[in-house]
């Protein structure tokens, strides 16, 4: 594998490890909607 396809592979990796998937998103959204106390319990 060539260095230019590696460094692309390593950079999508890195993208999508860092992208927050459903769950976390519905957290954050019940965090902004009800406030963070209710979004804990």
């Amino acid at each position: 594998m060539s260095w230019d396809a590696y460094l692309i592979f390593v950079v999508t990796t890195g993208v999508i490890c860092l992208t927050p998937g459903p769950a976390a998103l519905l957290i954050i959204a019940g965090a902004l909607t009800a406030g963070v106390k209710r979004a804990i319990h």
